[in-house]
């Protein structure tokens, strides 16, 4: 059975031919991905060997051997540029996930849509893909044993839209699309913001960061109340 993480990332992949799952732990999205007919061909990747030894008994047991190839290596690098559609990158930190892009562009380039669901981070990861025209066309937020990810799809090749910093911190495309759980995640947002601010009011010293996280308190509460 599928984490409600692992539903939203696999959820964004439809009818592709190949799909690269880079920190593919486990191997359940490539199984999903298989036999719910999201992809024709999966290529299983992570750099631990004793993760991808999971996933290839995953496979095996499974009988997918023909649709799911597992390769250890380090992001991109296993890959050919344009080898897969669509790629997946899950199950660590936005800036791991930013440098991942980085050191490998023309083969993050080369895709058709990118699946980013880093688990922190992901202010730093938004920036990123607005600062090299990668365009966010969706984004949904999952709640899986009380903590919240974002599952992100971006496509490259598009010029870059957000011109406001705030939307990197909760996601224009979640306001847009009033996703069911942000008003929830904002609150929460909003009480870490408070326990800085105390924090924050008792020091001389920090007065750039009283103004700073009292304004995003107040951009937030705004987007709360909207939806």
């Amino acid at each position: 059975m599928l984490t409600a993480r692992l539903e939203a990332i696999v959820g964004y992949v439809n009818g592709t031919g190949v799909v690269a799952d880079i920190g593919c732990d486990h191997g359940y999205a490539a199984q999903a991905l298989i036999e719910q007919g999201r992809a024709q061909k999966v290529i299983a990747c992570d750099i631990s060997e004793a993760s991808l030894d999971k996933a290839r008994k995953l496979v095996e047991s499974q009988g997918l051997q023909d649709c799911v190839e597992t390769r250890v290596g380090n992001g991109f690098s296993i890959l050919e540029k344009g080898e897969a559609d669509t790629v997946i990158i899950a199950g660590m930190g936005g800036l791991l996930i930013r440098d991942m892009l980085q050191a490998q562009k023309e083969k993050a380039a080369a895709v058709e849509k990118l699946v980013l669901a880093p688990n922190r981070s992901e202010f730093e990861l938004r920036k990123y893909l607005n600062e090299n025209d990668f365009e966010i066309t969706d984004e949904k937020l999952v709640k899986d044993n009380d903590k919240y990810y974002h599952v992100i799809c971006a496509r490259p090749g598009r010029v870059p839209t957000e011109e406001d910093e705030f939307y990197f911190h909760i996601g224009r495309k979640l306001v847009e699309n009033k996703d069911p759980i942000l008003k929830e995640y904002l609150g929460q947002k909003i009480q870490e913001l408070e326990r800085i601010l105390v924090m924050a009011e008792k020091s001389t010293n920090a007065a750039q960061l009283v103004e700073q996280a009292a304004e995003k308190k107040r951009r937030m509460q705004e987007v709360e109340e909207c939806l």
